[in-house]
């Protein structure tokens, strides 16, 4: 037998894991070195440092590292906000107090920093929106990308939330119909036929026979019904779902199906809200050819 599901999802959970830890290390523990820069950044001649040109130690380069993917999660906008900023910063850079500089102009940048000057023209030229304007248009992006997200998270979320809670209830009845499933068989064993009703099959009358969601269990003919009560999901309160016997080799096997009325559940409806034993009935059924 192979891996099971779960084994599968652990791999990967680790795989993730090693990914992240790794990517992380890599661009923390280089950004904190003596070098102040990953290769690729060396490539390019930039370095990180703080906002007075200093090497940055390895938590602020943690916390620039992870503050990225605030960045790429809106659509990148926090890597175009280099574009509009005073200092030339990213979103992460801003949230880190970082800043990405070229090589040849750290230096001068660093006599600036120390002799009072911002905004050098030769690294960060002045200007850009103010500290005001960058936020509200975060926030603006992050409402703008999040709002159609949660919607389209709640218009899958809530169906499956829905069929979960009519599948429960519907098991409800299922698991009722247990007892009468035993009682019904016995008699067929003993006499070879299906009783009528609930009294032929020694159960108590239909109404007696009821729960949280299901209003009676009756017996017809040795199909057994499940009335679904008024404390049931709209979609299942008042509807009947049909328990049928099928005798084989003197045994008898039950199949779930519409109790053939205006009451009963669609036959469409119960791949989706019958609890899985039910379900298997019925294909087994539909293999054999059977209705």
């Amino acid at each position: 037998m192979g891996p099971s599901l779960g084994g599968y999802a652990g791999l990967h959970a680790l795989i993730f894991f090693i990914d992240m830890s790794v990517a992380w290390l890599y661009a923390a523990l280089f950004q904190s070195s003596r070098l102040q820069a990953s290769p690729g950044m060396l490539a390019l001649g930039l370095r990180v440092t703080t906002l007075d040109g200093e090497r940055i130690g390895f938590g602020r380069a943690t916390g620039r590292y992870f503050a990225t993917f605030l960045s790429v999660i809106i659509l990148c906008f926090g890597y175009f906000m280099i574009g509009w900023t005073q200092r030339k910063q990213a979103l992460h850079d801003m949230m880190a107090s970082t800043l990405v500089v070229r090589k040849q102009g750290l230096a001068r940048y660093r006599a600036d920093i120390a002799s009072g000057i911002t905004g050098s023209a030769g690294i960060h030229p002045a200007g850009g929106l103010s500290a005001g304007a960058i936020v509200g248009i975060v926030f603006a992006v992050l409402f703008a990308v999040l709002v159609p997200i949660v919607a389209i998270l709640a218009a899958i979320a809530i169906p499956a939330y829905q069929n979960y809670i009519v599948r429960a209830q519907v098991s409800e009845g299922l698991a009722m119909a247990e007892s009468a499933e035993t009682d019904v068989a016995q008699f067929y064993a003993n006499t070879a036929r299906y009783p009528a009703d609930n009294a032929s099959a020694g159960l108590p009358s239909a109404g007696s026979i009821s729960g949280n969601y299901v209003a009676a269990v009756a017996v017809r003919d040795g199909n057994i019904l499940v009335q679904y009560g008024n404390r049931a999901n709209a979609q299942i309160s008042g509807k009947m779902l049909m328990l049928a016997p099928q005798a084989e080799d003197g045994s008898i096997s039950w199949s779930c199906r519409g109790a053939g009325s205006a009451a009963a559940l669609p036959a469409e409806q119960l791949p989706r809200i019958a609890c899985g034993s039910c379900r298997q009935l019925q294909n087994d059924r539909s293999r054999r050819g059977m209705p």
